[in-house]
């Protein structure tokens, strides 16, 4: 953290100056040199140019954008320092993504007997050529068991996901208005009273990746049924999805910093979010 926190700056830069000598060298390389030494292997003399000149151009248009955005980067740069002061003065909260994680690992395991119960709930059947296992001709009752199962897997998972960042968020938010012990200050606001808005958030957040992991599940994938209209049809699926996730985000990026601010509920601090980004 000492490292990052006072070697952020000059590193973005570094990184940054790396990229366009690479692009800039690359092409120059690709331009000048013969064809056939190329990465040892036969290139077309145009296409080694024309690549070769993308990329000078490239590296142009990154250093065009570094002294456009230098101020941005600069800011990029302080949030780095900050975010490794944050971190090196709440040490414990390095330790929260390892314990969720062994969290998830312990339910995965109790989900798989449980999914594995309700599997052999149907009635024995078999088959030729079946797996070296026992087979289970499921009812529609059974089916919809374990669709609902399915769906607790993205609920807690997402859960588990928002229990990180709202603990995070907490810290982070009671650090900046240098509270005594910002960990505890957040993990208790957590158990207290908000475990119910953390749901409310990972719920919607599992029930729109559920509805897309059903959709590419039931998407055809086959090549005899590709044509103009299902490409134009999948492209237009994408831009929905993409269209609605980006609504999604914008209606759930700060709801938890505003739960901890204003101690509001999670509809309402994602409302309120919202109204600020609009404004």
């Amino acid at each position: 953290m000492f490292f990052i926190r006072f070697t952020a700056g000059c590193f973005v830069y570094l990184l940054l100056a790396l990229s366009i000598l690479a692009c800039i060298g690359l092409g120059a390389y690709l331009i000048a040199a013969p064809t056939d030494s190329v990465a040892g292997v036969a290139m077309n003399r145009v296409f080694a140019i024309t690549f070769g000149a993308l990329l000078i151009l490239f590296g142009i248009l990154i250093t065009i954008g570094v002294c456009c955005y230098r101020k941005r980067i600069r800011l990029a740069s302080i949030i780095v320092q900050t975010s490794a002061r944050f971190v090196k003065e709440n040490c414990a909260i390095s330790f929260l993504p390892l314990l969720l994680f062994v969290v998830l690992i312990a339910f995965l395991a109790v989900w798989i007997l449980e999914a594995l119960g309700y599997y052999s709930m149907g009635t024995p059947v078999s088959q030729d050529k079946q797996w070296p296992f026992q087979h289970f001709q499921t009812t529609n009752f059974v089916k919809v068991i374990i669709f609902v199962h399915v769906f607790q897997l993205f609920w807690v998972v997402c859960f588990l996901i928002e229990t990180n960042d709202f603990i995070v968020s907490g810290a982070a938010t009671s650090w900046y208005f240098q509270r005594q012990s910002p960990y505890s200050e957040s993990t208790y606001r957590y158990r207290r009273f908000h475990i119910g808005s953390v749901a409310l958030g990972s719920f919607f957040m599992a029930l729109f990746g559920f509805l897309r992991f059903i959709y590419e599940l039931l998407t055809p994938e086959k090549a005899e049924q590709e044509g103009c209209m299902a490409n134009w049809k999948k492209f237009c699926d994408c831009c929905c999805f993409l269209c609605v996730s980006y609504i999604f985000n914008c209606f759930n990026s700060g709801a938890y910093t505003f739960i901890h601010l204003a101690s509001d509920g999670y509809c309402a601090s994602a409302w309120e979010v919202m109204g600020l980004r609009l404004k």
